[in-house]
């Protein structure tokens, strides 16, 4: 049984949680550090986790660069409006999606798509939390069952007239013991999972030319998905 399970409707909580969607909606101009760490069980220390620079002029016009725990190169996402370019292990070039969509892509197994998801705004009430959700407010911020990621503890902070999350704490035990029960030889059994999210926001005028550049380099091997060719 969920925690909110009984928890009256908290109007209050729900006016905070509707204006921060509204604020993930309003982003633009903005650079958004984010940061992972990682736990099995309550009574072990976080570890370190994979990172992301996203750096988001509007809905499709963006750059993510993925890092991971060792601050290695783990993927780029780069989309100027008309074409998306993904950089992997291959190059691929694919139609452009708004930043939202690119959480699946970006991130599989669930690892960091849950700021994604928050940013596709008030849209994804229904797909992403139920209309069952429940929220309540905490000291810094809200507490928000979701039917995708489980319990999200969230602080917040008021940064240039909007309400932005700062940190995540993600515990949901139920998508990492699937995530076991496939695969038991390459992890431990999750016994009271987290993931906590820390993020920084950067407010600027404009990026430098070439940020969102899809153009391959000349004479590099690349996969071209794209249904019309700009």
């Amino acid at each position: 049984m969920f925690l909110f399970t009984f928890f009256p409707q908290n109007l209050a909580a729900e006016k905070l949680f509707d204006e921060m969607l509204v604020s993930m909606e309003r982003m633009t101009h903005i650079q958004i550090e984010m940061s992972q760490l990682s736990r099995g069980r309550r009574d072990e220390a976080y570890s370190v986790g994979p990172s992301w620079m996203i750096q988001l002029d509007s809905r499709k016009r963006f750059a993510i660069q993925a890092s991971d725990m060792w601050g290695g190169d783990s993927g780029t996402h780069i989309c100027d409006g008309k074409t998306l370019l993904v950089k992997g292990d291959s190059t691929v070039l694919r139609d452009p999606v708004s930043v939202g969509e690119i959480g699946t892509n970006l991130a599989a197994g669930g690892y960091g798509s849950v700021l994604f998801e928050l940013l596709k705004g008030r849209t994804i009430l229904d797909t992403f939390f139920g209309p069952e959700h429940k929220v309540a407010t905490t000291r810094h911020g809200l507490t928000v069952w979701s039917r995708n990621f489980g319990v999200l503890d969230i602080d917040l902070k008021r940064e240039s007239g909007l309400l932005l999350p700062t940190r995540i704490v993600v515990s949901d035990k139920a998508s990492k013991m699937a995530r076991y029960l496939m695969l038991p030889m390459f992890s431990e059994k999750p016994e009271d999972p987290s993931d906590m999210f820390s993020l920084r926001y950067n407010f600027v005028e404009s990026f430098p030319r070439g940020t969102f550049d899809t153009r391959v380099k000349k004479g590099l091997p690349f996969i071209d998905q794209r249904k019309k060719k700009p």
